[in-house]
């Protein structure tokens, strides 16, 4: 979770997920209650209760995934997006009958989800990877095939110098052309990568 409390793409699979959990076990338990209240037929608040917990099985189940892929938030969003113009259409059909805050549930309840959709597809992308991840990890592929065919190069061909890379500087240069120049834990490794090349091209 994130430690300043801001929603953000790391935490907000989260974020959706438990607040349905929330929300449908507080229905289901206060539904008695509710009914009356909010002037709402009971299978009704107990179809709602059932339908949020559902649904936070199922986005749960994303949260904990380290990479997820794409058709399943895709199913997400929609299922967000189908049960806000579920509730804004119940909103309706009920307004004769439910009270004030029977309706206001109901339309408080799809403003929320539709903004979790929105912000789901916003950050769609991000939301494949989990915590520490990004599809920066994917773009260093080629950079990382790109340095060990220079590394096998640099071994199988003699230099003029005779010199070979250490096992120190080969891991070094892997990890300046698998581009994480800004890795505390490589020191001053990317700055010094392209001199280690010219030093075993110079006699």
């Amino acid at each position: 979770m994130n430690p300043t409390g801001k929603l953000s793409p790391r935490n907000l699979l989260w974020v959706d997920g438990l607040g349905a959990a929330l929300a449908g076990v507080l229905v289901l338990l206060l539904s008695g209650w509710l009914s009356p209240w909010y002037q709402l037929p009971l299978q009704f608040v107990l179809f709602m209760g059932g339908v949020n917990l559902a649904y936070a099985m199922y986005s749960l189940s994303l949260a904990r995934r380290a990479r997820r892929r794409m058709a399943l938030i895709r199913l997400l969003v929609a299922g967000n997006l189908a049960w806000a113009l579920a509730l804004v259409r119940w909103a309706f059909v009920f307004w004769e009958q439910a009270s004030f805050w029977g309706l206001a549930h109901l339309v408080g309840e799809a403003i929320y989800v539709g903004g979790l959709a929105r912000l789901e597809w916003r950050w769609r992308e991000s939301l494949r990877f989990a915590d520490g991840e990004s599809r920066r990890a994917d773009a260093s592929l080629p950079k990382l095939g790109a340095a060990l065919l220079c590394l096998w190069l640099l071994g199988c061909q003699p230099t003029q110098g005779g010199g070979q890379l250490t096992a120190r500087e080969t891991g070094e240069m892997i990890d300046y052309f698998a581009g994480h120049p800004d890795d505390p834990e490589l020191g001053d490794a990317p700055s010094r990568a392209p001199a280690m090349l010219n030093s075993h091209e110079q006699p």
